[in-house]
């Protein structure tokens, strides 16, 4: 992807200070900017000339900024520039220095441009140009090597950066398997090697019914009273003295000695002692007893002291409001369905009240707080004519951020866009539910496949689900005597041959009747597989569908 211009100081002709002069090998001229997006910066362009003959070389190194805007820690990537190629004082020049290796840099997130000149002296040196038109961030310079720092708001060098925007981290990197058998949890430690979230073990209670589903680089498991995060992004902070502003959800806190930054995701407590999970946006990692700042949304300065260093994950946590404070709402005490759907997390199957839904805060998967207005705010709802109490949720089928779908016992129900936003629910079918919460799937053309009260059905969302075993297997549910509480029904598209794996299990034994619909035929094949391979669940990969059972 080709470079472009992103972070700018032009400023304005006739200019005012001249320019900085690195006429020292000590000398370090700065600028620092804060990205508006995050991009991949490749080169920076600088406002340049000479005085004498320097014959070394120009040196840029991209820093993070700390708190007080100095550089801070080691240099992210350099780019070096011949000296001896400028145009001489008093003619001004822009030059292209080309970092060696691409950095991405973060959304506000604060940085520096720090230049220095081998075999600079009093009689050769290169001077940066500057300007007080309209300052941007702030200008430093050093005489000795960056131990100290001058920092001024007054005038800024003259500079651009140039990059691209990252490639998309879902698209480059692998993706990493989570896995539940018994009552542990096991990860993609690395690429083809498992390996297990400790703190979940024992933590899964196997005889509930249990749902996962990923969101912002974590799992969320719900598992009737065991509403758990396995977290695989953030890092963590503990201290004993929150002090008296809590960060919000989204605040940048700062180290004070390292200069790291974190915003922050969740914390155990909004008082006294507790642990914060955030997202750390620097190279710099947080030290034991530094103190720590940020502003809330409110404007209200946040101040305290870790009592360990950063830790990193995986963590294991319990899947509950911010700050466990009912500022932030109340999650349902017991859910055993869940997905992702608009950025929300949405669960069900509360057994107090089975025919209500609950969504979080959009994008804050720690906010329950049903009784904010605004367009993000957390929703509970259910699926119902008015005045009416709702069927029975069985499963939540999210079709990307377009529609949500409820499979009821014996009803279907489908929102169409978000409910803080405009969006409608309506019936889907009031003819059939779906039976179970892995009871359906997807083919390639985007058609529902689903296990009803007749069979299994089609359904081209939005129109009217057809029970396709009304002529073939016209008695496929009384011939199986399916029941809820001993049967497990998955379903799954396999690409490679075209078809929808069916498989009916009984989960105390093993026992198993299963069926594969050719979509190219349309018709139904008998499976069988000893009862050590009953199949509880099905897993799609890129090419292949995993069968997985006892």
């Amino acid at each position: 992807m080709a470079a472009t211009k992103r972070n700018e100081y032009a400023g304005s002709s006739p200019f005012q200070y001249g320019g900085n002069t690195l006429n020292g090998v000590d000398d370090r001229a700065g600028q620092s900017f804060i990205p508006a997006t995050t991009y991949s910066i490749s080169s920076a362009i600088c406002y340049l000339n000479k005085n004498g003959t320097p014959t070394g070389d120009i040196t840029l190194e991209l820093y993070l900024c700390d708190a007080a805007h100095k550089p801070i820690g080691g240099g992210l990537t350099s780019g070096t520039f011949d000296s001896a190629t400028l145009v001489t004082s008093p003619t001004w020049a822009q030059y292209e220095i080309t970092f060696d290796a691409a950095y991405d840099v973060l959304t506000g997130v604060e940085y520096a441009l720090i230049m220095k000149l081998a075999g600079a002296d009093g009689a050769n040196w290169v001077t940066w140009q500057t300007d007080d038109t309209s300052p941007s961030d702030y200008l430093e310079f050093s005489t000795n090597a960056g131990s100290s720092w001058a920092v001024y708001a007054t005038h800024s060098h003259r500079f651009e950066t140039w990059g691209s925007d990252p490639v998309p981290t879902d698209k480059t990197y692998s993706r990493m398997l989570v896995a539940v058998s018994n009552q542990e949890v096991w990860y993609e430690s690395s690429v083809g090697t498992m390996g297990e979230l400790t703190d979940a073990n024992g933590d899964i209670e196997v005889t509930a019914p249990l749902t996962i589903f990923e969101a912002y680089q974590k799992v969320f498991f719900t598992n009737k009273s065991h509403l758990k995060v396995a977290d695989f992004t953030n890092v963590k902070l503990t201290t004993d003295a929150l002090g008296a502003n809590p960060p919000d959800p989204g605040t940048l806190l700062t180290g004070g000695t390292t200069g790291a930054k974190m915003i922050v995701d969740y914390m155990t407590s909004l008082t006294g002692a507790c642990t914060i999970y955030g997202k750390r946006t620097t190279v710099a990692t947080f030290s034991n007893g530094e103190t720590v700042t940020g502003t809330d949304d409110g404007g209200n300065a946040i101040s305290f002291a870790t009592n360990t260093a950063e830790l990193s994950g995986p963590f294991w946590y319990t899947w509950t409001a911010y700050g466990q404070d009912t500022s932030y709402g109340t999650p349902p005490d017991e859910a055993t369905l869940s997905c992702l759907y608009r950025g929300r997390g949405v669960v069900s199957g509360n057994p107090a009240h089975p025919n209500e839904w609950y969504m979080t805060r959009q994008g804050r998967l720690f906010d329950f707080q049903y009784n904010d207005t605004d367009a993000r705010a957390a929703v509970i709802g259910n699926n119902t004519d008015a005045g009416e109490i709702g069927d029975v949720v069985t499963c939540l089928i999210p079709y990307k951020d377009d529609y949500l779908i409820f499979g009821c016992a014996s009803s279907i129900w489908l929102l169409a866009g978000d409910p803080r936003r405009g969006g409608t629910i309506g019936e889907f079918s009031l003819t059939t539910g779906i039976f179970g919460a892995r009871s359906f799937c997807w083919d390639d053309e985007d058609n529902l496949y689903f296990w009803g009260v007749n069979g299994i059905y089609k359904a081209n969302v939005p129109g009217n689900p057809t029970c396709i075993t009304k002529d073939a297997l016209p008695n496929i549910v009384v011939d199986e005597a399916i029941d809820a509480s001993i049967h497990r029904i998955s379903m799954a598209y396999d690409k490679r041959l075209h078809g929808i794996h069916v498989c009916i299990t009984v989960l105390a034994t093993g026992v198993n009747s299963n069926y594969f619909y050719d979509l190219a035929s349309e018709g139904f094949f008998p499976e069988s597989y000893p009862e050590e391979c009953g199949v509880l669940a099905c897993l799609i990969t890129m090419l292949k569908v995993r069968l997985i059972g006892n």
